[in-house]
């Protein structure tokens, strides 16, 4: 094993984050447990005994074959540093955890014949969901794009028919990913689920109305959401494509010198500029903070199969410092990232930051929700600042009067501006 990887092992252990889950997990378990009980034998399946027993029997110990089979390989390759992709690796990313998920805990639930007991290998997916993103962030800086391919081609929990192989030619696609984080969505459906399920117990009437009206307030707020994590992934992410395209059009650039994409994401905008200028340098730069499904690996890998690899530089750094002189770019452009960056609360200061590194002469577009007054105070006040920066010219565009917009998340877009001009 490399340097490298010994130092990266000790982020985490082999267990990888599978205690915490079983934490989070134990007092669900307890929960329905104890209503199945409480109400027994309310819940119980209108199946007969012995057969549940003989699936959950079965369901137990395939899961532990699965188990213990995944508990060897693993145990070695953390030792060797290498990325198992054979076995049952080849058909999920996650076996230790899908044995569990599908096999071990519903084999257990079939033994107690209760269908409520089955909201706990649910509650065990949903947990997976929320917290499998920091073992995934570890195998990418650890197995770079090795593993990005490898999530790209193998669910994490349920397992394809077709097996993996790392040598089989397949076309590769972007990955620009959703402005809605799936991780924002399991929260909301655990509390969801919970709220409801305590309103089954006999509460007193105003106790279980009050438990009702929330469970459909976060019922009402998960499927608004999923309609947005819908919206911005169906035809081949054609509502993401769109906005951004506003940007590039609005930039009135020659495609000569330097251009920056503050907060980059994937890589979206660089990676079109750099092909709509292949004599340019492209520079891309994000914080990549935790709560989103970005990074500097999928950005680069990105860039590569798109064939603008050599003409863009990601690296990472934040919006309101960024690390470059004043006056060194030529472009400068953005998409709904200044709104977003925690360091600063004044968020015009985040914007004077991005100007401070374009030359005098050099062009800009700059997309956010300017018109929010509590980000960056009333539109009028923030157009007089920027033209107080030595800002020659400025135009703006409301996005909702350029693009469709869905008439359920028109109000999302309702303070979105595009600013663009020359220095």
């Amino acid at each position: 094993m490399s340097n490298k990887s010994k130092e990266i092992n000790k982020e985490m252990t082999v267990w990888g984050v599978s205690f915490q889950m079983l934490l989070f997990l134990i007092p669900f378990i307890i929960l329905f447990v104890f209503i199945h009980f409480y109400f027994y034998p309310a819940f119980l399946l209108p199946i007969n005994g012995i057969i549940m027993i003989i699936i959950g029997l079965c369901l137990i110990i395939i899961g532990l074959i699965i188990y213990f089979k995944t508990l060897f390989v693993i145990n070695k390759a953390y030792n060797s540093g290498k990325l198992v992709t054979t076995g049952t690796f080849a058909y999920v990313r996650h076996p230790l955890y899908s044995g569990f998920i599908l096999f071990i805990i519903p084999g257990i639930v079939c033994l107690f014949n209760s269908w409520i007991l089955f909201f706990i290998p649910l509650f065990y997916y949903i947990i997976f969901k929320i917290m499998i993103k920091k073992e995934e962030d570890y195998c990418i800086k650890k197995f770079g794009e090795e593993y990005i391919d490898y999530k790209m081609r193998v669910n994490a929990i349920f397992p394809k028919i077709k097996k993996y192989n790392k040598h089989t030619m397949i076309k590769e696609s972007v990955d620009y990913g959703n402005w809605v984080p799936r991780n924002l969505l399991y929260p909301i459906l655990v509390i969801m689920l919970v709220l409801f399920i305590i309103s089954i117990f006999p509460l007193f009437l105003i106790v279980r109305i009050i438990l009702w009206v929330l469970t459909a307030i976060f019922f009402l707020a998960f499927l608004y959401l999923f309609y947005l994590y819908y919206q911005f992934s169906k035809n081949d992410k054609e509502l993401q494509y769109k906005i951004w395209d506003l940007v590039i059009e609005k930039l009135l650039w020659n495609g000569i010198g330097k251009a920056l994409d503050i907060g980059t994401g994937n890589g979206a905008l660089a990676i079109r500029l750099a092909k709509n200028h292949p004599e340019s340098k492209l520079y891309g730069i994000d914080y990549w903070g935790k709560g989103w499904n970005y990074s500097k690996l999928i950005c680069e890998r990105n860039a590569k199969i798109e064939g603008v690899a050599g003409d863009i530089i990601f690296q990472k750094a934040s919006a309101s410092n960024l690390p470059f002189n004043d006056g060194e770019f030529d472009a400068i452009v953005s998409n709904f990232v200044f709104h977003e960056v925690r360091d600063i609360k004044d968020k015009t200061k985040v914007l004077k930051e991005s100007f401070r590194v374009l030359k005098k002469g050099g062009v800009f577009a700059l997309q956010d929700t300017f018109k929010n007054k509590k980000k960056f105070g009333t539109f009028d006040s923030l157009i007089k600042k920027i033209k107080n920066w030595n800002v020659q010219e400025i135009n703006f565009e409301n996005l909702i009067e350029k693009i469709e917009i869905p008439k359920l998340i028109k109000s999302e877009f309702n303070k979105a501006v595009v600013l663009y001009g020359i220095k």
